[in-house]
């Protein structure tokens, strides 16, 4: 097992200021060297040219003034540094690096001219030329930081480990002893494997602030990490003692104990470190999913790690991360509801997760919360209104609330994506089938149900919905049987599948077939209204009028509001 210690200071490596502001290099009358006044006039009228271009934007027309400038005084400086600007700006790098070459030859005591070409080498990848430009900016500028930083930095991308320290002795020897300067030369110390140098920098750090933590914490990791685990622990022990809330120290501890496999003691120490708001939620998250493989291999350790994630959660009570790790953990241990409950926190905290969104929708439909889903659906869409799933799950969740005109909004609106996933076209096809037939808009349901058959010819749910509605409409009976009997192919004992077989006999007129497939549905399920209604009504057309009253009775016991079936027992309807 790899525990990743976590870093007390998190310090950019390989910071480089990326684009500093550069003054605009004043043009310092460089006529006065041209002795002719009309050459002189010449010159100035094609360098103010080239600015007022450049001010404009017009860049190929500035370099093209540039040039006219430089045929006429070639010994001009300021415009060679024009030129080099406008190219790097147009990330012409070649050609930038040759023009700031020729300023600096003809004007060597110009930090701009330097700080341009450190740019440009940098983003050439000459680093070691850009370091060497940045010491000729400290050299006429040696009090700005900045310098110093950036010709480390490079020396570092040049991996010149030695000349970025002795920049970094520099700065100590001008600007004293300072945080980042100690801690950039602590890590150099490391990556050239010698930490007793690196102990020796944090060391400087201090004894100018002996109660700051955040220092013994970084001297305990260089002692854990160079394998001498007494004096790490010691350290973290200490720190403890005066900061016993400590989540750093409590992460050195739970990696010393791993060290050990210690594991009871291991995780003891974690959660405690999980307790500190001030740790990165995303780093408890990661060490948190690093441990997961565990449970395979030794599955008491899951109450440990579910106590982890519902630390993480406690100390960030704002945090959605927290909330959606939970209802991961709560998922995959099939604890579904609690996993909703998660799920519906880490929503309300920050709803721009998808993936949350759809495992959240997943379980309520898995749980037949139809009313939760439709909402669920609607608010999901307002940040993913691309997401053909939430259109599916609202479509679906509006249609088993009965609300026929939303489902069809839904289904519309997810099949207006167009799908490269006929799986989800089908599905959307088959519920607006259902919707239309249940606004009565039959062309518009057949249409559905038609090309949800063509994208799965197979469907059994869509064959038996399909051949229903048609029988209940009394059209293309035919059509309706050889659909009806297909899905009795495939589940010759599924209930709903012989009634609607028997039902489009019923419509055939063939009442003796549909008498025997009607009771085979009712020998596997004699609890449904719908189908009793229907031996009811078969058994009226065989002349055995008491007996269908008595299956009619039935079905209204089960469904007594009824007003078809009361007016049947009560004989107000001839079929």
């Amino acid at each position: 097992m790899k525990l990743t210690p976590i870093p007390f200071v998190l310090l950019a490596f390989l910071s480089l200021a990326a684009c500093k502001s550069r003054k605009a290099v004043v043009q310092e009358k460089p006529a006065k060297s041209i002795e002719n006044e009309r050459v002189r006039l010449q010159f100035d009228q094609a360098f103010f040219n080239a600015e007022r271009q450049k001010v404009l934007g017009n860049y190929d027309e500035a370099i093209e003034a540039l040039k006219e400038a430089l045929e006429i005084y070639p010994q001009s400086a300021s415009a060679h540094y024009e030129m080099a600007d406008i190219y790097f700006s147009q990330e012409r790098l070649n050609q930038a690096y040759q023009s700031i070459q020729e300023a600096i030859k003809l004007e060597q005591e110009n930090l701009y001219f330097y700080d341009l070409k450190a740019q440009i080498c940098h983003a050439l990848k000459k680093h070691t030329e850009a370091a060497e430009a940045l010491k000729e900016v400290i050299r006429l500028q040696p009090g700005n930081p900045d310098a110093y930083f950036d010709a480390a930095n490079e020396y570092i991308y040049a991996k010149k480990y030695n000349d970025a320290l002795d920049i970094y002795d520099r700065m100590e020897e001008r600007f004293g002893v300072g945080e980042e300067v100690i801690l950039q030369k602590e890590k150099i110390y490391l990556q050239l494997g010698k930490p007793d140098k690196a102990i020796a920098e944090v060391k400087k750090l201090i004894k100018l602030a002996p109660t700051d933590s955040r220092y013994q914490g970084i001297l305990a990791e260089i002692y854990m990490s160079s394998g001498k685990m007494k004096e790490a622990v010691a350290i973290y022990q200490e720190i403890l003692k005066t900061e016993p809330e400590n989540g750093f120290a409590h992460f050195g501890m739970a990696e010393y104990y791993r060290s050990q496999n210690k594991k009871e003691e291991m995780f003891s120490e974690l959660n405690l470190a999980f307790r500190d708001s001030r740790i990165n939620i995303e780093n408890k998250i990661n060490i948190l999913f690093n441990l997961l493989p565990l449970l395979e291999r030794d599955p008491s350790l899951k109450k440990p790690l579910f106590d982890m994630a519902e630390t993480i959660r406690d100390a960030h009570p704002e945090e959605a991360a927290g909330y959606g790790v939970l209802g991961d953990l709560y998922l995959a241990d099939n604890r579904k509801t609690e996993a909703i409950n998660a799920y519906r926190e880490a929503l309300k905290r920050d709803p721009s997760s998808f993936q949350v969104w759809n495992q959240y929708c997943s379980l309520l439909l898995e749980k037949a919360d139809f009313e939760e889903l439709e909402k669920a659906a609607e608010e999901g869409l307002i940040s993913f209104p691309n997401q053909i799933e939430l259109y599916y799950y609202k479509a679906l969740a509006a249609y088993q609330n009965k609300h026929y005109d939303v489902c069809v909004e839904a289904g519309e609106g997810g099949l207006a994506l167009y799908s490269t996933d006929d799986s989800y076209n089908a599905q959307l096809y088959t519920v607006l089938g259902d919707a239309y037939h249940n606004l009565e808009k039959h062309d518009k349901s057949d249409e559905a149900l038609e090309k949800a058959l063509e994208l799965n010819p197979n469907n059994l749910y869509v064959l038996n919905n399909y051949a229903y509605y048609l029988s209940l409409r009394k059209e293309n009976l035919e059509k309706a049987k050889q659909m009806s009997a297909k899905t009795l192919e495939a589940e010759p004992n599924n209930s709903s599948y012989l009634d609607t077989y028997g039902w489009v006999l019923y419509n055939l007129g063939q009442y003796e077939e549909a008498k025997n497939f009607i009771q085979r549905s009712l020998n596997l399920n004699n609890n449904s209204a719908e189908v009793l209604e229907h031996m009811g009504d078969v058994l009226y057309k065989l002349d055995q009028v008491e007996e269908a009253k008595n299956y009619w009775r039935k079905a209204l016991q089960i469904n007594p509001e009824s007003r078809t079936l009361k007016d049947k027992t009560e004989g107000k309807i001839n079929l």
